[in-house]
């Protein structure tokens, strides 16, 4: 099950990050909205990051969600 959870949480971390790039390409925004949409995909791309490191240890026999949580959580 805990291998399920980060699956899901990746998808749909990604997903926001792929609409926060077309919210950033988008003409007339504020600087501070910009700002806060880059400062969201930093955080986005830093947890993609820590569930790819970390997927290994998802798929093993066992997982529990405990597994899931050290993953997901900072």
């Amino acid at each position: 099950m805990g291998g399920y959870n980060c699956a899901r949480s990746f998808h749909i971390i990604s997903t926001v990050k792929n609409k926060l790039d077309i919210l950033a390409k988008t003409n007339g925004i504020s600087d501070e909205l910009k700002q806060k949409v880059n400062a969201s995909k930093s955080k986005a791309e830093a947890f993609l990051g820590k569930l790819k490191t970390n997927h290994s240890d998802l798929g093993k026999e066992g997982a529990t969600n405990e597994h899931a949580k050290s993953a997901i959580l900072y």
